[in-house]
């Protein structure tokens, strides 16, 4: 992508080089006229600095064409047209420094420098819009290479949710499976202790009615067993536990009245 981008920028290069070089022979060309109407020597300052500068813009463009691929024959055309244009404005304005204004007159009205410059100005033309076409080419590959690499880079955080929610859901559905064995495990062991059967009643119900039960006695009629505070107690079973008091109470009281006999204090008669 980054090679995309430099290349971009290099078809820019190129085509602002192309562009100075006809900025170039055209301010040349300017001061070949300033001077040929004035004889005045300032005109010629542009003249002089034009064949640097088309050197050194030729250089450039030469290089990037190489780099871009670009074919030789524009790039080869264009390094003749600054040689042609400054030989003729070095003979125009020689003969005007030796006082032969006509005929350096004569050789611009012969349109050679002309039809030089028209030259330069259609292949210049085509290079820059080649650079410009190449430039907008680097740009839509580049654009579709990061497309491409967002796209990559969204399907892979996808693809690293999807297994991350498919780990945690494999890791809660064993933790469910755990508890589920384990609490059947529980349930197994708590029916093995009852012998196989479930407990109908809690075992506080059963000791309540134990406790309010009453059963006979040799000797002392009847006793109950336990108390009637026993938790667990009912109101009718509280009832059966005060009878149950009650008649082992009458039951002692006559056992020791025989015991004592008939008129003793105490007694009673039955």
């Amino acid at each position: 992508m980054d090679e995309l981008q430099g290349l971009s920028e290099e078809a820019d290069e190129a085509g602002e080089a192309a562009y100075g070089l006809l900025l170039a022979l055209a301010d040349a060309e300017t001061g070949q006229r300033g001077y040929l109407l004035t004889t005045q020597p300032a005109y010629l300052e542009p003249c002089w600095t034009a064949r640097q500068r088309a050197e050194r813009t030729l250089t450039q463009l030469d290089t990037l064409a190489k780099r871009l691929g670009w074919p030789r024959p524009d790039v080869d055309t264009l390094k003749t047209y600054p040689t042609q244009k400054l030989a003729e404005l070095e003979q125009t304005v020689s003969l005007a420094s030796n006082g032969n204004r006509d005929a350096a007159l004569a050789v611009v009205n012969g349109y050679v420098g002309k039809a030089t410059m028209d030259a330069a100005r259609d292949v210049i033309a085509r290079v820059t819009a080649r650079a410009a076409d190449e430039r907008e080419r680097r740009m839509a590959e580049a654009k579709e290479r990061k497309r491409v690499a967002a796209l990559g880079t969204l399907a892979a955080a996808t693809g690293g949710i999807l297994l991350l929610g498919t780990a945690t859901l494999a890791l809660l559905l064993g933790r469910s499976r755990l508890m589920l064995a384990r609490a059947r495990e529980a349930a197994a062991g708590a029916l093995a202790g009852h012998g196989g059967k479930p407990a109908r009643r809690h075992r506080g119900v059963r000791r309540a009615r134990s406790a309010a039960a009453v059963e006979p006695a040799p000797g002392a009629g009847f006793r109950p067993i336990g108390g009637c505070a026993a938790p667990g107690h009912g109101i009718g079973e509280c009832r059966r536990c005060r009878v149950g008091v009650a008649a082992a109470a009458a039951v002692r009281r006559a056992s020791g009245a025989r015991s004592r006999g008939p008129g003793s204090p105490g007694s009673v008669s039955v």
